[in-house]
């Protein structure tokens, strides 16, 4: 079964080029990274080196939440 990837985030197209950009869920994850306070900021609560595989997987299950919530 195919991922729901909620579709482009930020296309868009100009007279010689479409870029499609990230997909929503990628732009999700990302939201979901930064409330959880994993940014690369100076003062972040959470050193970006302390950032692992199973955060991310975490971040990527709160995108797929959310997608899921926009479903009619």
């Amino acid at each position: 079964m195919k991922k729901n990837t909620g579709g482009d985030a930020f296309p868009w197209t100009n007279e010689d080029t479409t870029c499609t950009g990230m997909t929503l869920r990628d732009h999700f994850a990302g939201l979901a990274m930064q409330q959880q306070g994993w940014t690369i900021w100076e003062n972040a609560p959470v050193s970006t080196e302390s950032f692992t595989k199973a955060d991310a997987r975490r971040c990527y299950q709160i995108a797929d939440a959310m997608l899921e919530a926009r479903q009619p």
